[in-house]
């Protein structure tokens, strides 16, 4: 069976799983060759053997290591010689070595080699698994396309198009059996060529071309004549059309018109409620220590006071989820099993919850310079003492002088530093901005950058409660509110540390690579059993 709609995966790592999301949400049909296909059995996608994923698909997704190339695709040509004849094999390696040189071979040029009568297109490499499973990742969107062969890499181009430039979420409110309105009047009226299409824009938009709407027509339908003539109706009338895939992807269409900001909700409630708390933390102490609290200065010295261990705390729960997936990966022993749901909704939410991050010490450091004056300058500021001599007393007047004491200095740096750095991983963030960068500087910035941040995060948060810890004693030291917003940024850092030591990055490496551990395949050996 070769059907344009039925498209293989081979591998079932991180980049042969999202891919195979992608392309079922968009309305294909998916085969998963894996070299264990029992272990698959469980996922929404059809699992077979390789040799029978190559002989089903006419377009297949080569996502395994270039070293696993002659045992799990080369080495099936000697049973059958004319296996791949006529098939478009994606290629979405990438070299492993960072000196290549201009005569080396690229892992398509010998892919395309070793299979002569393939069709290889290099494709898909400069994206992450992220990226083609979530389209709101600010990672670069390009898809670059190499071939020697013009039809398949048009064929690839068009398929890219369908999988990446088209900017909807899928709504979770959806039932993947439930029928879309396209889909009941294509089978209400089986002889007509149904197009889905114009759905997704409001009437004002299509009256006014100034409208600040998005003007991006998706268009679907299974008559691939039927829709290019409505994609090319669609930039007749000035508008951007994509093809959005077969008449299954209107189920998406059609939902995330009801949609208003899904991915935000969570994010947006957990931020305040991080703030809510540490607010009443601060209230609460206030009336301890002081026996009262003045609702004065609630609005801006207070909320203040509240924004700076919020802000820390968000910060630190961005970064956990990364070692929280180090922890579960070293225990499965394998990259084949996914995590947690759970986690895996922590870590697509760490885009909105740094953004929100952003936002929270933009109004940190805008409230911290409003209430400078009043509020820091006996501990950020040093002072002056005038002693004034008369006949029958001694005045002492101290005066506060206009020079920042070395805490104080080392505290507004170490805060400017880090919203510095914050700016920057926000707008690498942004899509327009992300597409600039390639995979590694994208992950270089998030990643490296980000561990920067929360560094200079912990020290401005030290070097503004130090003049604070002294005075107290050790108990009310460790509950202090500098002291409390600390616990969980630094055991975010100790993690980060721990695994970037040998004995725990190595055997990460390899599982990431698609090594299972002894552990691993001894538990694949109990079930099998």
């Amino acid at each position: 069976m070769n059907d344009d709609q039925c498209i293989g995966v081979i591998g079932s790592g991180n980049m042969g799983l999202a891919i195979a999301y992608r392309l079922f949400l968009s309305g294909f049909r998916v085969v998963l060759g894996s070299r264990s296909p029992a272990k698959r059995q469980g996922t929404k996608y059809e699992a077979v053997s390789i040799v029978e994923c190559i002989r089903r698909s006419s377009i297949i997704f080569v996502s395994i290591h270039p070293e696993n190339y002659k045992d799990s695709l080369i080495s099936y040509l000697n049973d059958e010689p004319s296996l791949f004849d006529g098939k478009i094999l994606i290629d979405i390696s990438n070299q492993t070595s960072e000196k290549i040189h201009q005569d080396d071979l690229s892992n398509a040029e010998q892919l395309q080699q070793a299979i002569p009568n393939a069709f290889v297109v290099k494709a898909f490499n400069t994206v992450s698994s992220f990226v083609i499973q979530s389209t709101t990742a600010g990672e670069s969107h390009n898809i670059l396309v190499a071939s020697d062969h013009s039809i398949a890499k048009d064929k690839v181009i068009a398929l890219a198009k369908i999988l990446i430039d088209i900017s909807n979420q899928t709504s979770e409110k959806i039932h993947q059996d439930d029928l879309s309105n396209a889909e009941q009047l294509q089978q209400a009226i089986p002889n007509a060529f149904v197009v889905k299409a114009f759905n997704t824009v409001s009437s004002f938009v299509i009256q006014s071309t100034t409208a600040g709407e998005s003007h991006n027509i998706l268009v679907a339908s299974d008559h691939s004549i039927a829709k290019d003539k409505v994609i090319a109706l669609a930039r007749e009338m000035n508008f951007e059309s994509f093809n959005a895939g077969s008449i299954r992807a209107a189920r998406r269409l059609e939902s995330d018109t009801k949609s208003l900001f899904p991915q935000w909700r969570i994010p947006v409630l957990f931020a305040l409620f991080l703030l809510c708390i540490w607010l009443t933390y601060i209230l609460c102490m206030y009336y301890i220590n002081y026996g009262g609290s003045s609702w004065n200065q609630l609005f801006l010295t207070m909320m203040n006071k509240a924004l700076g261990p919020c802000v820390i705390t968000m910060l630190a729960i961005v970064y956990m989820p990364s070692n929280l997936a180090c922890i579960f990966q070293l225990s499965y022993g394998t990259r084949d099993r996914r995590f947690p749901v759970w986690l895996d909704r922590w870590m697509l939410s760490r885009k909105y919850l740094g953004l929100l991050t952003f936002a929270f010490a933009l109004c940190h450091g805008l409230f911290t310079i409003i209430l400078l004056s009043p509020a820091y300058i006996p501990s950020w500021f040093h002072s002056t003492e005038i002693q004034v001599m008369t006949i029958h007393n001694q005045t002492r007047l101290i005066v506060q002088g206009n020079l920042m004491t070395g805490t104080g200095e080392i505290a507004a740096l170490l805060g400017v530093l880090t919203v510095l750095c914050m700016s920057i991983l926000a707008i690498t963030s942004i899509p327009a901005i992300g597409t600039l960068l390639n995979w590694r500087e994208w992950r270089f910035v998030q990643s490296k950058l980000g561990t920067v941040t929360l560094l200079l995060a912990i020290g401005h948060v030290v070097a503004v409660g130090i003049p604070f810890w002294f005075p107290l004693t050790v108990a009310k030291a460790f509950y202090n509110l500098s002291s409390l917003c600390l616990y969980l940024p630094i055991l975010t850092i100790l993690l980060k540390f721990i695994f970037w030591l040998p004995c725990f990055s190595r055997p990460l490496y390899r599982i990431r690579r698609g090594q299972e551990t002894s552990k691993a395949t001894q538990s694949n050996q109990i079930l099998k059993i």
